[in-house]
C-alpha cells in the first residue's frame, strides 16, 4: 500500500432520538501504529436506503489529535435497522 494509507475500522452504534437528532457511540481502529491521543472525531455521511430495514452508509471521518497528526479516514458501511 501507499504510505499513509491503510486498513481501519469502526463499530458504530446509533439511537433515533427525534426525527433530525441521533445519539451515536464510535469505536473506531485506525490500524497498527496508531498511539496519537485523540481530542475529538468529525464526521460527515450520507445514507441511502435500500428498503425498510437495509441501507449504506459512506463516512468521512476527520479525527483531530494533540500533535497534529489529524486523519482522515473513509468508511463505507451496511446498516440494519430493526
Amino acid at each position: 500500500m501507499p504510505k499513509g494509507v491503510g486498513h481501519s475500522y469502526g463499530v458504530e452504534f446509533r439511537h433515533r432520538l427525534t426525527p433530525y437528532c441521533d445519539a451515536i457511540g464510535t469505536l473506531l481502529d485506525e490500524g497498527v501504529g496508531s498511539r496519537t491521543q485523540a481530542l475529538g472525531l468529525l464526521t460527515m455521511s450520507a445514507n441511502y436506503w435500500r428498503s425498510r430495514t437495509w441501507s449504506t452508509r459512506v463516512y468521512l471521518d476527520r479525527t483531530l489529535t494533540v500533535n497534529g497528526r489529524d486523519t482522515d479516514v473513509v468508511m463505507l458501511g451496511l446498516g440494519y435497522a430493526f
